[in-house]
């Protein structure tokens, strides 16, 4: 079985020049750095078969920006595929020349062939090595991966078990350790869970984790499991006899126990709006949900999806985008699915319709 072999970059699959020079074609003359790239031929069938059967929970898929203009390593966010996420594009991911995301939940059964702890704040790897150690008393083994600022810890099961019990078992660990939760009891900062509800229905998406074995985009590093050769071979083996976590151990590990009550999210009312509105107004999402918490200088906030809410999901209360929009009602997009639909729907059954007003309103 064969390591990585470097690609040189004119063998990477660029976009297709204009017939026209240009400053755009000028820009897009860019090219990756050879020794982030694998050649194709270098990775074996059997890690993509073994990375779809030990880490791919469904097969709707993240995919970050291959590499064509500078600015694609800039970007941070992951854009949803709808289509199936199948061996070519593994591959690429191994290679190099994108990166997946993998979601957390199966969403028919709500079970996860994973659980994972991401910690990305200074002083970090110190606290998920103390995790990783808490862990190993309990009887688990834990894979460490490196990640730009701190860390994940990967818990990879035996068999898809219940998302639910892999989340108490991660909050109860944290708990008795002290450390913050990002998400719950005010933390803006803290260690991550995944998977972040304890189910889904089968049109939702949940959230989704950088793959492993792959490329960080942003900084344009490979960032592998800390205890193995960083190549491929060495990776692949060590998570080959690496002892999964069992049915039996998760529920010895979560025996009696139930999510705590003061981890559990319970948004805050939303603001009232007394003035009648217009029934020629857009649909105010404001009047429904509470502020959240403030992510950048524009106001973007993340607060409690209405609609993931009344179906019991959605307990670190951040699956709902909210973009304040000048002039007019924010816009927001539920990163577990939900349809506006769905949305508008539950608040409407939560606190009733507005009362309109037939008084035309004249810009």
């Amino acid at each position: 079985m064969t390591t990585g072999t470097l690609l040189q970059p004119s063998a990477i699959e660029l976009p297709a020049p204009p017939e026209t020079p240009s400053r755009e074609l000028e820009v897009r003359k860019f090219t990756p750095d050879p020794e982030l790239i694998f050649n194709r031929d270098s990775i074996a069938p059997i890690w993509v078969s073994e990375f779809s059967l030990w880490l791919v929970n469904r097969k709707d898929f993240y995919l970050q920006s291959a590499y064509s203009i500078p600015a694609d390593y800039e970007r941070g966010a992951y854009t949803r595929v709808n289509s199936m996420l199948n061996e070519e594009q593994i591959v690429r991911h191994l290679c190099g020349i994108h990166t997946i995301g993998l979601y957390t939940i199966e969403p028919v059964t709500n079970v996860c062939k994973w659980f994972c702890l991401d910690a990305d704040y200074d002083g970090s790897e110190f606290d998920l090595q103390t995790i990783a150690d808490e862990m190993k008393l309990d009887g688990l083994s834990p894979a460490y991966e490196h990640s730009r600022r701190g860390g994940h810890l990967w818990l990879i099961c035996d068999e898809p078990l219940p998302a639910k019990a892999g989340r108490i078992y991660l909050y109860d660990i944290l708990d008795r350790l002290g450390y913050a939760i990002r998400g719950v009891r005010g933390n803006v900062e803290g260690v991550e869970v995944f998977p972040k509800q304890e189910g889904l229905d089968k049109d939702q998406y949940g959230n989704g984790v950088r793959a492993p074995l792959g490329i960080h985009r942003k900084v344009k590093e490979r960032f592998w499991f800390r205890d193995a050769a960083p190549d491929l071979a060495s990776q692949f083996s060590y998570l080959r006899a690496l002892p999964r976590l069992t049915r039996s151990q998760l529920e010895d590990l979560t025996a009696g126990m139930t999510m705590p009550e003061d981890l559990i999210f319970k948004p805050a009312p939303p603001p009232i709006l007394t003035a009648p509105v217009s029934m020629f107004d857009k649909f105010d999402i404001r009047r429904y949900t509470s502020e959240g918490r403030r992510k950048n200088r524009a106001g973007d906030y993340f607060t409690q999806c209405p609609s993931c809410s009344s179906a019991g999901r959605d307990n670190s209360g951040d699956n709902l985008h909210v973009t304040p929009k000048g002039g007019g009602p924010p816009l927001f997009t539920c990163f577990a699915g939900c349809s506006f639909k769905d949305i508008t729907e539950a608040c409407y059954r939560r606190y009733g319709r507005p009362e309109f007003t037939s008084e035309r309103k004249f810009k």
